[in-house]
């Protein structure tokens, strides 16, 4: 096997003052180097300004700068993705990404913000949590059988200026043959996956994965579903495909998220042969 392809996305969120949150997404791949930064409130989680810089890409083809104005004043959270497209339509893909990656991290943040956030406990915030997104993956569709609880899991992490912080990691190597085989780790604050994947031509060959860390035991069931991927087309998958196949109520959207960081990865991949 010779390595041909790194990716790697890397988020933090720190508060760096009594009334703002600072959340940066940094990728750094083969062909592209580029950040975005997002600040906002810790009470609302309106943004304050979203801007993005890239450094390096193909022929310099995306290289630039800007801020998009369409993410300010919206609240970075469940519910953004309206306002996340219009940036992919007037600022491109790339920073769309960082920017969603973003809000990602700020809503993964709010485990130590619950107080900012209007909660007067951890366990009212976790209440919360098991009704408002009951049905969402597997552990909040399996509630009956968790054994631990959230701020059980997070316990030995609960202070400091950092909030949280997520790394994306894809390595792509080329065989003999022309078969390409992916080795991707998800890693943050709460959770940490690794997958493999390899792909034959176009077609995913070969899909497995594994929890080393995760909120609940109930949470390591989906590695089993990483195998579903087994058989489809590279080019023809979608993060909408992927979220439906290895996220929703009975997934885990992090599963989803590795698997198209994996994917986007093996795309740039086979464009660079």
């Amino acid at each position: 096997m010779q390595a041909i392809y790194h990716s790697n996305v890397f988020t933090t969120v720190n508060r760096v003052s009594e009334t703002q949150i600072l959340a940066q997404c940094v990728l750094l791949s083969t062909d592209i180097e580029a950040v975005g930064r997002m600040t906002a409130s810790p009470s609302t989680f309106r943004v304050e300004e979203a801007s993005w810089e890239i450094y390096r890409s193909p022929g310099s083809s995306l290289n630039g700068s800007g801020v998009a104005a369409e993410l300010t004043g919206v609240e970075a959270y469940r519910g953004a993705g309206g306002a996340l497209g219009n940036v992919a339509r007037t600022a491109g893909e790339v920073p769309r990404q960082l920017l969603a990656d973003c809000v990602k991290g700020i809503i993964q943040s709010e485990t130590y913000l619950f107080r900012d956030r209007g909660f007067a406990t951890a366990e009212d915030y976790q209440a919360f949590w098991k009704e408002k997104y009951e049905g969402s993956c597997r552990l909040y569709s399996n509630l009956e059988r968790v054994t631990s609880e959230w701020y059980e899991h997070v316990a030995d992490r609960m202070w400091g200026p950092l909030l949280f912080s997520r790394c994306k990691t894809a390595i792509i190597s080329r065989d003999g043959t022309g078969s390409l085989l992916a080795i991707a780790s998800f890693i943050d604050s709460f959770h940490e996956i690794s997958v493999r994947m390899e792909t034959t031509g176009d077609v995913i060959s070969v899909c497995s994965g594994k929890f080393l860390r995760a909120p609940d035991n109930v949470c390591r069931e989906n590695e089993s579903r990483m195998a579903t991927l087994e058989g489809r087309n590279i080019t023809e998958l979608t993060k909408k495909d992927l979220t439906k196949q290895v996220g929703g109520s009975q997934g885990c959207d992090h599963v989803a998220d590795v698997s198209a960081h994996i994917v986007s990865a093996l795309r740039q991949a086979q464009e660079s042969l």
